[in-house]
């Protein structure tokens, strides 16, 4: 086989490839923590347990701030809390019996929280390491026109800072000192950087390991604006019915059909995020049908249903022809998914 004959074959399964996986969008969403509730209205912050205490109380602060730019929560931080309180011994304020530091933060008559957020940092270093290199030099050769070795090498040394950051963190009731959510693992983050000299020293690898930490540790514990991606052609369906774990999919239908299904199916991160699905008169504006959504990772994995009447589509509509379905989300003012099909007679 020619060069040419396997380049088009490698083009053409990579094609094939690309199909078969099929396309992903972009959406953006809001994102629930499954525990929380609009109930759930104040929160401190206590400083994270860790050997070097200002390191702890540094990650509490920026995760205070942070939550409280979501506008999630009223939100409190230790420093605000101790000077409430007005504690002599922080100890036994921030310790590690969660029940004992509930009843504290319970003491507060001026401070009116739900709960409290806890953690402690499981990695936080900075290091730096040189490595010695030799490489050949390379000259310019005018007779062949390219770059050979001249014999001769240069020494030189590669530095890699490294920021390795870890912390897990616990929402604690303040009524009753349970544990409202906590991170099933530590969230963490290596940030590095390598050169003759590198673009950032150790400790600037660490503050920005810190950040992204601190954004994981917000994800988790408050409500957030999150792009996720999802794939259009398993998202959005048309279909006649529900058969032995499949849908029959179609996007030809008849007046005289009883149903027309339209077929949403969204990952479980989308639970309690409102969609909208309508149809229009294919290059149209008025909603002929539609329907709210509000959805829920209690849905069947393989979709949720909602179902339409042709014929009624087609009378509102002016007839049979062509039609198309569309899918708004809450957080985007188009649609995000259209699907294009026919009503015939």
């Amino acid at each position: 086989m020619s060069n040419r004959s396997r380049r088009a074959g490698f083009i053409a399964a990579a094609l094939i490839a690309a199909v078969m996986c099929g396309c992903s969008k972009e959406i953006t969403i809001i994102r629930y923590p499954p525990f929380w509730t609009p109930q759930l209205k104040s929160i401190a912050v206590v400083p994270f347990k860790f050997s070097d205490r200002q390191a702890g109380q540094m990650i509490a602060d920026q995760l205070a701030n942070s939550l409280r730019a979501t506008g999630t929560y009223r939100v409190f931080n230790s420093t605000e809390v101790a000077d409430m309180a007005r504690m002599q011994d922080m100890q036994i304020a921030f310790g590690d019996d969660q029940v004992a530091m509930a009843a504290q933060i319970r003491k507060i008559s001026t401070l009116n929280v739900q709960a409290i957020l806890i953690g402690r940092i499981t990695n936080y270093t900075a290091t730096k390491r040189d490595e010695r290199r030799r490489e050949p030099v390379q000259v310019w050769d005018p007779r062949t026109k390219q770059y050979v070795p001249s014999g001769q090498y240069r020494s030189f040394v590669v530095t890699r800072n490294e920021g390795n950051v870890a912390a897990t963190a616990a929402m604690i009731r303040v009524k009753d000192g349970t544990t409202i959510h906590a991170t099933a693992a530590p969230k963490q983050w290596l940030q590095w950087a390598q050169g003759s000299p590198p673009p950032m020293d150790a400790y600037a690898c660490r503050s920005i390991a810190v950040s992204r930490v601190v954004n994981q540790l917000v994800e988790e514990f408050a409500v957030v604006r999150k792009k996720i991606k999802i794939k259009p052609d398993e998202t959005f369906m048309l279909a006649r019915d529900y058969y032995e774990g499949e849908w029959a999919k179609t996007k030809q239908f008849s007046t005289a059909d009883p149903k027309l299904t339209v077929v949403l199916s969204l990952p479980p991160v989308c639970d309690r995020n409102r969609f909208r699905i309508t149809i229009v008169r294919k290059g149209q504006r008025e909603n002929l049908a539609e329907a709210d959504v509000l959805w829920s990772s209690r849905f069947p994995q393989y979709g949720k249903a909602y179902d339409f009447s042709p014929a009624e589509i087609a009378s509102k509509g002016g007839g049979p022809g062509q039609y198309t379905a569309k899918l708004y989300s809450g957080m985007e003012p188009k649609p995000i998914l259209t699907i294009d099909f026919t009503i015939q007679p």
